[in-house]
């Protein structure tokens, strides 16, 4: 672990493992720290990179509102930390917002992407999604105190608020924007795709992520059964074990 400037910013980073290289790219609430219940497992098979996002974790915090589109970021960010820590091809696991980055990284750097894994990733925005949204990203004396307690942990007590008001109020990118839809864009994408989807998904049904399966050129499936947003965490056996099979 380690830190690394990116953009003149403070990029902090776990490296582990050895073999095929493998990144995981996390949400848009938490930060690495959301891989801990699978990273040492993966480290036994994959040279490992997760990293916390500029804004996340123990990354340089965001010190203004957000104007740019935190994918566009993102897909930057990743091209410029695997070129200094010279990945040049890797395999790619987003989860969620971490998903949309990882599609959007692979499309425009097709030959640096070996296989991807999209768990709990919206491919569009909708009435529904934008209601679900709305209802999540309460004022941050409002959430409830499991979620006020694990943006704490992993953003630190000081910059909880500061950072959940930032995110809250950014409707530019992603599902917070109603006009975000990459659907078609998936047609781009040649690498064998993996896609990963609770059955009781909060934000994403099941219609969501068929839609994109029925899009992509060469893809497999996972609905995860009795599984909410996180399988990784929430099924962390099943995940390992079909993530496992799908890249070795």
């Amino acid at each position: 672990m380690g830190f690394i400037e990116i953009n003149d910013k403070r990029i902090f980073y776990n490296l582990t493992g050895k073999g095929d290289k493998l990144v995981l790219l996390h949400d848009g609430f938490f930060s690495s720290m959301s891989w801990d219940s699978v990273r040492d497992k993966f480290s036994e098979k994959f040279y490992l990179l997760d990293y916390d996002r500029f804004g996340y974790g123990k990354s340089d915090k965001f010190n203004t509102l957000l104007n740019e589109d935190i994918i566009d970021k993102g897909v930057e960010e990743l091209f410029l930390i695997t070129k200094s820590l010279k990945f040049n091809k890797f395999s790619l696991l987003g989860h969620c917002l971490g998903g949309a980055i990882a599609i959007l990284f692979a499309i425009k750097y097709p030959e640096k992407v070996d296989k991807l894994i999209l768990e709990s990733t919206g491919f569009f925005s909708d009435p529904k999604i934008l209601v679900k949204s709305d209802w999540t990203f309460k004022p941050f004396k409002q959430i409830n105190v499991k979620l006020k307690n694990k943006l704490v942990k992993m953003h630190g007590e000081e910059y909880a608020e500061k950072f959940w008001d930032t995110i809250r109020n950014h409707d530019i990118s992603y599902i917070m924007n109603q006009n975000y839809n990459i659907l078609n864009e998936l047609k781009k994408i040649d690498c064998p795709v993996l896609l990963i989807n609770g059955d009781r998904d909060f934000y994403f049904d099941i219609d969501h992520t068929l839609g994109a399966y029925k899009k992509l050129k060469n893809s497999k499936l996972w609905i995860v059964p009795g599984c909410n947003h996180v399988p990784h965490i929430e099924k962390k056996e099943h995940f390992i074990m079909n993530v496992y099979e799908f890249l070795v």
